[in-house]
């Protein structure tokens, strides 16, 4: 039993690694470069009118003008899709989530899984790391997928009223790294407990 239940949960850590090493590591830094890249772009503009610049039809200042916005317009779109990105990465946290609640309980409800672990003197209902996880995580991926309006929405607002700005979700990176360790430390409390239990015949 203590062997299965060792596969198992290096199957949740490898699943918690590998989302974090692609979320942190190979696809956010994509976006480190952005404000290099607008600055290139404003850089390119003001080449292309060095070489068609007509002082007596083209105002000097004008052409530094379009070349400040033309970097700034990418900037702000790379901007809202790293925003985007982000946002869109909780759904996935949250997913993975679900999954792992399956392969380990058997089941992804919530008063089945309190029983289950009732049972080795876990109370969900004090556990920090499953209120994040099971909890603000849920209302935040459920705003993402069904909007503002929606009832998850009101209940983000009630535990993360800071993550809803100007009527747009605004995920960071921190909170990214916050769920992601969470989920890691919810399951490593988690097994250790159910392998001290497995070998202790009194607390079986």
């Amino acid at each position: 039993m203590i062997y299965h239940t060792e596969i198992i949960k290096l199957q949740v850590e490898e699943s918690i690694e590998g989302m974090r090493k692609t979320i942190m590591q190979r696809l956010l830094p994509a976006f480190d470069s952005i404000v290099l890249e607008s600055k290139t772009k404003e850089g390119d503009c003001l080449q292309r009118y060095s070489k068609v610049f007509n002082p007596d039809i083209m105002d000097e200042g004008c052409t530094y003008e379009d070349a400040y916005f033309e970097g700034l317009n990418y900037l702000f779109a790379e901007e809202s899709l790293k925003q985007e990105f982000l946002n869109i990465t909780v759904p996935w946290i949250f997913h993975l989530f679900e999954k792992q609640k399956k392969l380990v309980f058997g089941t992804d409800k919530t008063n089945e899984i309190k029983l289950k672990l009732a049972k080795i003197n876990i109370d969900l209902n004090l556990n920090n790391n499953w209120q994040i996880v099971n909890k603000e995580l849920r209302h935040l991926a459920n705003t993402i997928k069904h909007g503002l309006k929606s009832d998850a929405a009101q209940s983000l607002a009630a535990c993360r009223p800071d993550l809803i700005v100007n009527e747009e979700i605004r995920v960071t990176k921190v909170d990214v790294e916050k769920y992601i360790h969470a989920l890691n430390i919810f399951w490593d409390d988690y097994f250790k407990l159910t392998i001290i239990t497995y070998q202790t015949p009194e607390l079986r």
